[in-house]
């Protein structure tokens, strides 16, 4: 490009972001720069979009080559054309030294547990999602029984980047896999399956279609602990992580009661019949207030409570029985033993040295 341009709509109220082909344009409340977190917020969204620059703008699969603006572009690879950008997006920043492995390292452990604590991520899988982005409606139903094309795609990326360095030694990772769709499959022809499968042969050698169907066409089961390790990396709770009682449900504040905005399926709420929207008033007579982690604190995992709950207007009530807190964020973190080799296949990897190998200030 002789110039790219990106637009930033710094304002009030707006969010989100949109690739073209040869600018970006990003809606950022202007009052979301100055703290570092937002920065990397910001420039991640920069990153992404201008990583479209290639990844879709240039190759993409078919489907949605060309755009058919007149109905509904279906796909079932739309995990790569959003997922892998955003996989891609967090190593630019890692590799041009804007955000620390540290910083990656937080972020990379949200995007995990955002995973696993997703039902829906064990009855759909990324193909799936891919296909029905454009008409999902969202809410509890898209949660529970789907899950999301950025973070499956982001996390099979991780999965099939690792697996492709450290079977060639370091010498071919994903990105060479992306170098060959921007190679043999350029807009205005799209690209299949078959094509990404036919690729991972012509690199490696081996055949990826058992890996395709386990982890793309089927809801994927990732290892995370077995695929950390290769690169010397573990993913471990807190020391001070402790098993609390739970709703296994997601609230907010709406004046003076809380309102369930996510009810996770098969779990405590579920269980006892509450539902999104409903309004908790009190669990065993006692009013709930604006903290419902406060509420639940004088229980044990495995009681048996009353609640009370409004919904449309009616007072109801129903009873259930805690579970265990589902929601207890996992870390990724060095792990101080790693060998030479995990080492190596780190900075293979990440394109910076392990943290073992990086000196402190003193």
């Amino acid at each position: 490009y002789e110039r790219y341009v990106f637009m930033v709509h710094a304002t009030s109220g707006a969010g989100g972001a949109t690739e073209h082909l040869n600018s970006t344009i990003i809606q950022r409340p202007r009052d979301r720069f100055a703290k570092r977190e937002d920065y990397l917020g910001f420039i991640s969204t920069a990153a992404h979009e201008f990583i479209h620059t290639w990844n879709v703008k240039a190759y993409r699969p078919k489907g949605l080559a060309p755009y058919d603006y007149t109905n509904i572009n279906y796909s079932k690879l739309l995990w790569i054309a959003e997922g892998s950008t955003s996989y891609f997006e967090d190593h630019l920043l890692v590799r041009s030294g804007i955000q620390t492995t540290d910083e990656f390292f937080k972020n990379f452990s949200k995007t995990i547990n955002r995973h696993l604590t997703t039902p829906g991520r064990e009855v759909q899988s990324a193909s799936e999602t891919s296909f029905d982005k454009w008409i999902n409606q969202g809410g509890d139903h898209a949660r529970n029984y789907g899950t999301n094309i950025y973070l499956e795609g982001s996390l099979l990326s991780m999965a099939l980047d690792i697996d492709l360095l450290e079977k060639s030694q370091g010498k071919i990772s994903y990105k060479n896999v992306h170098n060959e769709l921007y190679k043999q499959h350029k807009l205005p022809a799209g690209f299949t399956e078959q094509d990404v499968l036919a690729i991972l042969k012509q690199l490696t050698g081996r055949d990826y279609s058992n890996w395709w169907q386990t982890n793309v066409s089927s809801p994927a089961s990732l290892d995370f602990d077995a695929l950390l390790a290769k690169v010397g990396l573990s993913f471990e709770l807190p020391e001070k992580a402790k098993a609390t009682p739970s709703l296994d449900a997601f609230t907010k504040n709406t004046g003076e009661l809380l309102t369930l905005t996510h009810v996770r399926r098969d779990g405590a709420a579920w269980q006892g019949g509450l539902t999104t929207d409903d309004k908790l008033v009190a669990i065993n007579k006692k009013h709930v207030g604006k903290d419902l982690t406060a509420s639940l604190e004088t229980f044990k995992i495995g009681d048996k409570v009353t609640v009370d709950f409004i919904r449309r207007d009616a007072l109801m009530s129903t009873e259930l029985v805690l579970s265990e807190d589902f929601d207890k964020p996992k870390k990724v973190v060095a792990n101080k033993n790693a060998t030479a080799e995990q080492k190596a296949l780190f900075k293979a990897w990440m394109g910076v040295a392990h943290p073992n190998d990086v000196k402190k200030d003193d």
